[in-house]
């Protein structure tokens, strides 16, 4: 889960550094590709602080 969320993000990322390149990106395509990238790679990183009870050995005693 975590790993496809950063991914997902470097997908974006990746479709973001084309459209750059070939110029054709507005500032509304740009702005949307940034948070979306953002939201995606927040989702995974706050995925890690997420685990159940009975997934962390110290919560077993």
């Amino acid at each position: 889960m975590i790993a496809g969320t950063y991914f997902g993000s470097a997908v974006v990322a990746a479709v973001l550094a084309v459209l750059l390149i070939n110029g054709s990106l507005t500032t509304w395509w740009f702005f949307l590709l940034v948070s979306l990238i953002f939201v995606v790679a927040s989702a995974g990183a706050s995925w890690t602080g997420l685990r159940s009870p009975w997934e962390d050995p110290r919560t077993w005693a």
